[in-house]
């Protein structure tokens, strides 16, 4: 993988819910056969406009639908919590939210692959549901994805990976405790890779940053605590988090040199909240085909030049549609 190259910062927000008195619709379809639709943004200009001194989103936006890299060198997941699509986008609650999905990239029909949280955290990363659905248990159960992880198979190929895992008592920890879940945390289910997990996946506190986006790894995978992910706190704790932690990032002279792109996504409660960032989004744009966590595994796969895993071989990728990642 290129050592120098296009930041790419995929923030996942992956909406989890652990309530079974949840409606939930399933959304496991693979197919490639999709329909899309483009909202016309206030500003179509691909010129990249300089990062804002005040710390957040400059006027002109985030995505201006510039030229999008082949490859792209750094990639940023956050994956939320527990929020259909219209609690969070247009929402009073979720001003930053709302704003970055105007000016950016929405899939209007990201559906879970499975219940509860755990199997989609697992699908994301791997490519299957392996034995996880049906459960939130810690690691050792049933549920034995198989490695390479989307983490490993990043290492594998020359590239660097942070996972930040807030309030976690330890790296890679693999039981939950306080504010920390485990079921939010995929790498720690990857047996296989648990030397590499203990190094990488990070325990952090409330707070914390992402660093200097000059020097953001190849990989940067988020799980916020049970608060900030909105799983146990309400959507506007949640869009002051993302807020803190992003804006940094998408107002960084990296970023708008089209190094960054960032993917915030939530993992149940199908349609999922999503927002897609990176200076090659079409501004407003929007992808109405169905889509899911292999189509988010293939997505930040072909971002970054890699092979695809499992069942991310028939997914949609969002490079394919009018969201122009």
């Amino acid at each position: 993988m290129a050592t120098r190259g296009v930041v790419a910062v995929l923030v996942v927000l992956a909406l989890a819910s652990c309530s079974s008195s949840a409606k939930k619709r399933s959304s496991s379809a693979t197919t490639n056969t999709v329909t899309t639709t483009t909202i016309s943004a206030t500003t179509t200009s691909t010129t990249r406009s300089q990062p804002s001194a005040t710390g957040t989103a400059s006027a002109s936006g985030p995505c201006t639908g510039a030229p999008a890299p082949a490859r792209y060198a750094h990639v940023v997941v956050v994956v939320m919590e527990n929020k259909r699509l219209d609690q969070v986008v247009g929402s009073s609650d979720a001003p930053w939210f709302g704003e970055r999905a105007r000016q950016c990239g929405v899939v209007t029909d990201y559906g879970q692959n499975a219940s509860p949280s755990r199997p989609n955290y697992i699908a994301m990363t791997s490519g299957t549901l392996a034995g996880c659905a049906g459960s939130n248990a810690d690691p050792g159960d049933s549920c034995r994805p198989p490695s390479p992880s989307l983490f490993q198979q990043v290492l594998d190929h020359g590239g660097t990976v942070t996972a930040y895992a807030e309030s976690a008592p330890t790296n890679c920890g693999l039981v939950s405790a306080g504010r920390y879940a485990v079921k939010h945390n995929p790498w720690p289910y990857y047996a296989a890779e648990r030397a590499a997990c203990r190094q990488h996946d990070v325990a952090v506190s409330p707070g914390f940053t992402l660093g200097d986006p000059e020097t953001l790894p190849t990989l940067t995978f988020v799980a916020p605590d049970v608060c900030d992910d909105t799983h146990d706190c309400g959507v506007a704790h949640g869009d002051a988090f993302l807020r803190r932690l992003l804006d940094p990032v998408l107002t960084s002279a990296a970023y708008r040199r089209g190094e960054t792109a960032v993917i915030v996504t939530y993992d149940e409660y199908t349609p999922l909240p999503n927002v897609v960032m990176a200076e090659s989004v079409r501004p407003g744009s929007r992808f109405g085909g169905a889509f899911n966590h292999y189509g988010l595994l293939r997505t930040v796969e072909e971002t970054l030049g890699l092979p695809l895993l499992g069942r991310a071989v028939q997914a949609v990728s969002l490079r394919a549609t009018p969201i122009h990642l």
